[in-house]
């Protein structure tokens, strides 16, 4: 069983998809429906974390995030697997929140996805799943769509 299978994760095909840019200040704009999904209630705090996929970002409702971390703390730590994961979703999370309908991408999350200080303005798509949404390179993600077609 692959550890996809193990968290229970949503699959793809995203329910959304939405277009934007990380600025040469380090933050990206969110759509509306965005915002709504990530919370209600101001400020809204949300965790920010690698995936288990190369060059893909998570943003997760706090909840969502401790959803995903006890799901891992059930599975068996002797598994190198699990502990890989850990690592990238737990030991790279960051707490943020979002300011007005922008968020900021810390540089070393920029990094993980390709963004580099001479790329601004750099084109990214964002995906909305039921309890998260991934944020991966637009060039990326073309490519997700060519090789599902």
């Amino acid at each position: 069983m692959d550890i996809y299978h193990k968290l229970e994760l949503p699959k793809r095909p995203p329910l959304t998809v939405f277009s934007s840019f990380v600025t040469n200040d380090g933050s990206m704009e969110l759509p509306q429906e965005c915002i709504e999904f990530l919370g209600k209630n101001e400020p809204i705090s949300i965790v920010i974390t690698n995936s288990y996929e190369d060059g893909v970002l998570w943003l997760l409702p706090l909840s969502s995030f401790e959803d995903i971390v006890t799901q891992l703390n059930k599975l068996n730590i002797m598994d190198g697997t699990v502990r890989t994961i850990k690592r990238l979703i737990i030991g790279q999370a960051i707490n943020t929140t979002v300011n007005g309908n922008r968020i900021a991408i810390d540089p070393e999350h920029q990094s993980s996805i390709g963004i580099s200080t001479d790329s601004y303005p750099f084109p990214i798509a964002i995906l909305k799943y039921s309890n998260k949404l991934e944020v991966l390179p637009q060039t990326a993600y073309e490519k997700l769509q060519f090789i599902s077609d």
